[in-house]
């Protein structure tokens, strides 16, 4: 807005928020159009208010059932972990009475 109403030098605001040239300038050409499909009456419909409390509602939904989700995985983890470690027990007992063992030869 301040390069429309000549405020300031475009180069100047390029340095001030450390953006180039072109890119201010493809900026201007959208913000410009978007203008004019406004007034011309080619509008998008906006998000009414139920629209967001719908989309909120979604999404507390959805983070519902990724907490879900989360608490379920790490459930199923911890008991394979679990399991592994009574294994590994398993096969360190085993490794110790087969090391005890004393092999015979004929």
């Amino acid at each position: 807005m301040e390069a429309l109403r000549a405020e300031t030098s475009i180069a100047e605001l390029c340095r001030k928020y450390s953006i180039s040239q072109s890119q201010f300038y493809k900026w201007n050409k959208e913000f410009l159009e978007a203008g004019k499909k406004r007034l011309s009456g080619d509008i998008t419909r906006e998000a009414t208010s139920d629209d967001v409390s719908e989309l909120r509602k979604e999404n507390q939904r959805l983070k519902e059932i990724v907490a879900d989700l989360v608490v379920r995985y790490d459930i199923v983890k911890k008991t394979l972990n679990s399991l592994d470690s009574k294994q590994n027990s398993r096969n360190i007992c085993n490794y110790q009475q087969v090391k005890n063992t004393k092999l015979y030869r004929l």
